[in-house]
């Protein structure tokens, strides 16, 4: 996370970043991001002496506009596809709206 990013809980365990594009930078960099968030959770943490290991899917969608209750249905979709196709990686919605795509 950088300074200007904001993470918030969206409910139960599900989390909503909000990353903002700067200039010079692309959806890659997002991607990248997503990808430190679940490198970084996906190493064992130690609680009360006992070794936990958790590990998320990330669903993304890019705001161009318009309600942001539409663009968080984009990234729910993308989140769902995600843990549909394997868990512990991120899926990003399509910027055209179409589908789904792969973080490749």
């Amino acid at each position: 996370m950088r300074d200007g990013d904001i993470a918030v809980r969206h409910g139960g365990d599900e989390f909503v970043l909000l990353l903002a594009l700067r200039a010079g930078e692309s959806l890659s960099s997002v991607q990248r991001a997503a990808e430190r968030v679940i490198a970084k959770l996906a190493e064992p943490m130690t609680l009360s002496g006992e070794v936990i290991k958790v590990s998320c899917s990330i669903g993304g969608a890019v705001w161009t506009g318009g309600a942001f209750t539409d663009v968080l249905a984009h990234a729910d979709e993308a989140l769902y596809q995600a843990k549909r196709v394997g868990k512990a990686q991120a899926q990003f919605y399509d910027i055209a709206g179409l589908s789904p795509v792969s973080d490749a």
